[in-house]
């Protein structure tokens, strides 16, 4: 999408403002070493013919080819693969091989200094690649961002700057959080206990749920000690105890391009069970909470960002109206939001369009080519004759067994939230009849 100024906000970005080399490495804790979170690679579905994507695996040949280019009509960026050299990550592997470096670094040589790094996770492991790259991150301050991304640090970042969160406190002893959980239980029956680092939910031990009726009269030490335990080592040295809040989940999301120029926030509904995200959908219902939380993140949040030099896209969860995280990377729903958004620049430009975007747990392990041989046609805009069609996001860990990301999509004067969530209901159906 052509960038187009409004003051110093910008329209909803659905591509990479510049050259960008997407190193999509997954390295969060929960997620190193493995095989099948590796494969979760999405953002090539954006990145276009003046950008680089990096893997360590190939990519599947006929969702490239014959989906993104062929059907889709993309203009498609540069692939490199890099050796897998078992570093557990993307970003690991490219660290330990040189050749790898220089490939990168050979490509970058084309657009000149313009040239920035787009990560997913950031960890420490991101900061030591781009100090041998010596490329700069669309994320800028790496140190801020992988501090306002961690669950403390957002924490910290929200108390400092008046950000409305959930009643909550940053620990780092058994003593810490059972006063924590104490407070908490005078007003509240659950509490969540949040890792330091976590990424995924209670799915990917990122939180988990403590219930005042779990005491029942036993030893709160003792509990305590069996609920982190559950967090199988990856708690890490804080950690958050935090009131468990009901509500509306969504997200707003924010691109900011440096200290000077943001892009205007918006919002994506999301999907969610058992603390964990399962899907999104667009356009979302912006009551006045949601409003509020818009403002908080104009007004508050993106100029301090700016201040502490912490930029790229932002991704803040929130449930009801209060904030739970700051994902200083592209969310998940980036990606499908992105991917719509593209191909509705493509194939129907200035058309109204609504989607709805689920995991569908499937019963046995697939591949692409084979949703590909039953889902093409209905995967075709063109032949959308009914203003509908579907959008799959995950081609490289269906031979894992995990669940197929689908996209419904609708279009048209008519199209809205239930027509699109009514259409995937039935390509469900459909898809779960075969697999």
């Amino acid at each position: 999408m052509t960038e187009r100024i409004i003051g110093n906000i910008s329209e909803r970005r659905w591509e990479f403002p510049q050259p960008t080399v997407l190193i999509e490495s997954q390295s969060a804790p929960a997620l190193a070493g493995a095989p099948v979170e590796q494969k979760y690679m999405r953002a090539f579905v954006l990145a276009k013919e003046t950008d680089l994507v990096v893997t360590d695996f190939l990519l599947n040949e006929v969702y490239i080819s014959q989906y993104l280019k062929g059907v889709l009509g993309f203009q498609l960026p540069e692939f490199i693969v890099v050796p897998d050299s078992d570093k557990g990550t993307l970003s690991g592997n490219i660290l330990s091989n040189s050749e790898s470096q220089d490939k990168i670094l050979n490509w970058t040589k084309k657009w000149g200094d313009s040239v920035k790094v787009q990560f997913f996770n950031i960890t420490s492991k991101e900061k030591e690649l781009l100090n041998v790259l010596k490329l700069p991150s669309t994320s800028g301050n790496i140190d801020g961002s992988i501090e306002v991304g961690s669950k403390t640090g957002f924490r910290r970042f929200s108390n400092e700057y008046g950000l409305p969160m959930a009643r909550g406190y940053i620990c780092s002893t058994i003593k810490e959080t059972a006063l924590a959980l104490e407070n908490i239980f005078q007003n509240s029956n659950k509490a969540l206990i949040k890792s330091e680092n976590g990424t995924g939910g209670t799915d990917l031990k990122s939180n988990i749920v403590f219930s005042k009726e779990e005491i029942n009269g036993g030893t709160l030490d003792d509990l305590i000690l069996t609920k982190l335990a559950e967090l199988d080592g990856f708690l890490g040295n804080e950690w958050v105890i935090e009131e468990f809040v009901e509500g509306n989940d969504g997200s707003v999301h924010v691109y900011i391009n440096d200290c000077f120029k943001t892009e205007k926030p918006f919002v994506l509904g999301a999907i969610s069970q058992d603390n964990s995200y399962v899907g999104g959908y667009w356009p979302s219902q912006t009551d006045e909470k949601t409003k509020t939380l818009i403002d908080y993140v104009s007004k508050v949040a993106v100029p301090n960002l700016q201040k502490l030099g912490v930029y790229g896209y932002h991704c803040f969860d929130f449930k009801g109206s209060k904030f739970l995280e700051d994902n200083t990377r592209p969310g998940a729903l980036d990606f499908i939001d992105g991917f719509v958004g593209r191909i509705s620049k493509h194939h129907f430009p200035n058309e109204k369009y609504s989607y709805y975007h689920m995991h569908v747990p499937i019963s046995r392990p697939t591949t692409f080519n084979e949703v590909w041989s039953f889902l093409h046609s209905v995967m075709n805009p063109a032949n959308a004759g009914n203003g509908k069609f579907l959008v799959v996001s995950n081609p490289e860990v269906l031979p894992f067994g995990r669940s197929l990301d689908l996209t419904a999509v609708c279009f048209g004067p008519t199209s809205s939230l239930d027509s699109a969530k009514q259409y995937f209901e039935v390509a469900k159906n459909y898809v779960q009849s075969i697999l």
